[in-house]
């Protein structure tokens, strides 16, 4: 089919263990396909597949080992770490301030530990061992960052 561009920019998650879309960044089933095709998915069988599974992320997502494209109706879903969610990148601006000693979001403009992934993704990070590293140490900063050389994403907990 000949179809209309999506007006949502979308983004494909890293792999790994509970990785899910935003609350309210999620495709519904009806641009699922659309949506995953515009990043490698694929239909398996020319199909949509299409399940209530409990060890995949609700929504829209690909399987990691053949790209194929899924969507779940299940809402509490946990992604065992095989399926790459498949997600709206959603409105904020994403800026990747350059390494440096004290250099932080301005107050109120930190993305939550659940919006990190999808946020740094977008701009290069990545997961290390399909998991978010949470810090808690000073020499971390506040918030989402980015590993300069590795560029695994990194959670820090400590606001002081």
């Amino acid at each position: 089919p000949v179809c209309k561009a999506l007006t949502n920019e979308v983004t494909l998650l890293p792999l790994g263990q509970g990785i899910k879309c935003r609350t309210n960044h999620d495709f519904s089933e009806a641009d699922c396909v659309a949506a995953a095709s515009s990043v490698g998915g694929n239909l398996r069988g020319g199909v949509l597949l299409v399940g209530n599974w409990p060890n995949t992320p609700s929504g829209c997502f690909v399987e990691a080992s053949d790209k194929a494209i899924h969507y779940s109706a299940n809402s509490s879903g946990i992604n065992d770490g095989y399926f790459q969610p498949v997600c709206i990148q959603g409105k904020e601006q994403i800026t990747l301030f350059p390494a440096g000693k004290g250099i932080s979001c301005t107050p109120g403009y930190n993305f939550s530990e659940e919006e990190c992934i999808s946020a740094a993704a977008s701009v290069g990070g990545n997961l290390r061992d399909g998991k978010l590293l949470i810090d808690g140490g000073s020499n971390k900063p506040y918030g989402c960052s980015i590993e300069e050389l590795s560029k695994a994403i990194h959670f820090g907990t400590n606001a002081t």
